[in-house]
């Protein structure tokens, strides 16, 4: 036993040191053989002997849970054990030569009688190490490692742990050790026992832990292979999007938005405080972090959430611990975390949508050096639709009218005329607007844009209009005329309420049409009016822009003028906020 850093508790049997190290492929191409076809008694045997063989091994964690007692699961109520299943890889997984139909990682199954006893793996990418582990198959042909009392396990930090600044909270320090008072003096004068903090693990089984002299060597291996593995190769990202899990639950890579502190909480006890975060298909999500539990998070960092349960709550993604749901971080070197912070980017919807206790900005905005009107009071609809000097009984009618037009979804709506004489002071006075979009007709956003003839003055579906007449060379050529070409307009009515109708039945009309009589210039900044019919990209680009627009809480602004009756939208542009 004289190789033996004697750091740590409950030693195998047997001399360890010389037990040579498993890799993970070739104990899994072994095992795997028993399960595929025919076995003969023989080969009974020998599986039951290799099942009961002990397993020595390195591994790299690529995903784990948070260990939880089982007396959660409702089959196993009784129970006071705790279990932390664990997935785990090294380098004989991706070699070259490595079977294609392989199993592209296998899970440790580590099963404990108290909390304290259990791994809690903090970043993707460190080294666990198991010794006297039993292997199985299960029928899907998931290789699975137990680890039970009798065997133990260690957690490495595949970074530096030389930089205090980095691992000062996951560092066990030699001080802390317990060390019966005969011993302190040895240690400090045996220098097998004085071990580098570069070997230290941070986390292990028992009270004490078993190292030895040509195990250096290995951590040295793992780690080069590990920092090298996840520096270059996308395989980490693909795999950890690929792990399934529970129909109800979520297993997310995201970004950290923004953190928001808060007092403790009261049920609990434990302090904690919320986070903004994003995941990789940029939905947002806001999550209650349990401080003592996970890491510490700071805005920008990549982390991987395991197992929470996903819902939504007041019109929010919320994101709720389970008893195994973990949070875990990546080594900064990493190219998950270099491809996630240039693929997650923080846009003006993010900036938009706070707590409900911070003021939300107004999504539409003007060019104040074009548009004067942009410092004038915010007017009403109240105001605008029912002027003070007209009756309570022209008020009360024409409420009933507007409710009954709002109603109605009119294919035809649109088809109305124009006026070609230069409108001048036509518009009359423009007038200030905070209001939230309800709805929106055409439902069929293909069809907000429109072809007007400024010959015959209608305007028709682009669904059936040809691109280009080759026969009168002409684009987009009117129906009916024949040979005048179309000017491509939006021709949009929504349905709007502000902050004095709120609690009214109603809603209340406001077209946007973007012919240049209403001066309207492009009111989508980053998308001209194009058949939808013929360019996806732009069609996909305003279905995002009205879904944000009809989100609940979002306030809108723009200028608009009363033209026969009706509220039109005028020198108004979405703001730069939705530009990405």
């Amino acid at each position: 036993m004289s190789n033996f850093r004697n750091f740590g508790g409950n030693q195998p049997d047997g001399e360890e040191g010389k037990e040579p190290v498993k890799i993970l492929y070739r104990q899994i191409c072994s095992k795997r053989k028993f399960k595929r076809g025919k076995t003969t008694q023989s080969d009974s045997e020998s599986q039951d002997e290799h099942s009961d063989h002990d397993i020595n091994m390195y591994t790299v964690v690529i995903d784990s849970n948070y260990p939880y007692n089982l007396k959660h699961l409702r089959e196993m109520q009784d129970s006071s054990k705790f279990v932390c299943g664990i997935k785990v890889i090294d380098s004989s997984l991706y070699k070259e030569g490595a079977r294609r139909n392989s199993p592209k990682f296998a899970t440790v199954v580590v099963i404990g009688d108290r909390m304290e006893d259990m791994p809690v793996t903090r970043k993707i990418g460190d080294i666990l190490r198991i010794q006297k582990a039993t292997q199985k198959v299960t029928d899907t042909g998931e290789v699975r490692y137990l680890v039970d009392e009798r065997s133990n396990w260690c957690l490495f930090s595949t970074e530096n742990t030389e930089n205090e600044d980095k691992t000062k909270n996951e560092l066990i320090q030699l001080d802390d050790l317990e060390f019966d008072e005969e011993r302190e003096d040895e240690t400090q004068q045996n220098p097998l026992l004085n071990i580098k903090r570069f070997y230290m693990p941070y986390k292990y089984s028992g009270k004490i832990f078993n190292f030895t002299e040509n195990e250096e060597k290995k951590v040295n291996s793992m780690r080069n292979w590990c920092s090298e593995f996840f520096a270059k190769s996308t395989i980490p990202e693909n795999l950890l999007s690929n792990i399934k899990c529970e129909s109800k639950e979520k297993n997310l890579l995201c970004k950290v938005m923004k953190v928001y502190e808060h007092e403790e909480e009261e049920n609990s006890g434990n302090e904690t405080y919320s986070v903004r975060l994003k995941d990789k298909n940029n939905i947002l999500w806001k999550m209650k972090v349990d401080r003592i539990k996970y890491p510490e998070l700071r805005k920008d960092d990549i982390i991987r959430i395991k197992s929470a349960k996903g819902s939504i709550i007041d019109k929010e993604n919320v994101l709720e611990s389970q008893p195994h749901t973990n949070i875990m971080k990546f080594m900064e070197d990493s190219l998950i975390v270099k491809n996630l912070a240039k693929k997650i980017q923080d846009t003006g919807l993010d900036v938009v949508i706070r707590d409900k206790e911070e003021p939300l900005k107004p999504l539409f905005v003007t060019n104040n050096e074009i548009n004067p009107w942009s410092h004038l009071e915010v007017s009403s609809l109240l105001d605008l639709f029912f002027p003070k000097e007209e009756s309570k009984a022209g008020i009360s009618s024409k409420e009933n009218t507007i409710q009954n037009e709002s109603k109605r979804n009119k294919k035809n709506v649109y088809d109305r005329t124009f006026d070609s004489e230069d409108p001048g002071d036509k518009l009359g006075p423009r007038y200030l607007l905070e209001f939230d979009v309800l709805a929106y007709f055409p439902q069929n956003i293909k069809e907000f844009v429109q072809g007007l003839c400024t010959s015959c003055k209608m305007t028709y579906s682009l669904e059936k209009v040809p691109d280009y007449d080759k026969r009168r060379k002409i684009y987009n050529p009117c129906p009916k005329c024949k040979d005048q070409e179309l000017e491509l307009i939006y021709a949009i009515k929504f349905l709007i309420k502000d902050e004095r109708t709120m609690n009214n039945q109603f809603a209340y009309p406001l077209y946007l049409y973007s012919h240049k009589e209403f001066n309207i210039g492009s009111f989508f900044s980053s998308v001209e009016p194009v058949n939808l019919y013929n360019d996806d990209e732009a069609h996909q680009r305003i279905c995002s822009y009205m879904d944000i627009l009809t989100k609940f809480n979002i306030k809108c602004r723009g200028a608009v003028v009363k033209n026969k009756g009706n509220l039109m939208l005028v020198d108004t542009q979405l703001t730069d906020l939705f530009n990405e």
